[in-house]
């Protein structure tokens, strides 16, 4: 993960394998801030980590923790919730790990 929090550090952020991404955001939970954050500072990065991908954004009114999914080219599906101790570098770094080293994946 550390390899790619410093390409974000550095504005590298390219994830070829990435088709589709959502970012589902929910009430009453901590992890919903830092992922409306990660909407706030990194909107562009996600919808140019691949060109190609669809990248959404829901708001559910449902009380719950905050979650990414994303699906590959190849039709593999993965996701994670949002932890409170993630910041919105992470979440990030965590998208383009999944979509371009599905084997590191957390």
């Amino acid at each position: 993960l550390n390899k790619y929090l410093g390409m974000l550090s550095k504005s590298v952020v390219h994830a070829p394998n990435l088709k589709q991404m959502t970012l589902t955001l929910r009430n009453g939970h901590k992890s919903n801030l830092i992922g409306r954050e990660v909407v706030v500072r990194h909107m562009l990065a996600l919808r140019m980590m691949n060109p190609s991908a669809e990248v959404d954004f829901v708001r559910l009114k449902e009380k719950g923790t905050a979650r990414v999914d994303y699906e590959l080219w190849d039709g593999s599906k993965f996701g994670f919730d949002i932890k409170t101790q993630f910041d919105p570098d992470t979440v990030v770094a965590k998208v383009m790990m999944g979509a371009r080293d599905p084997a590191l994946d957390e």
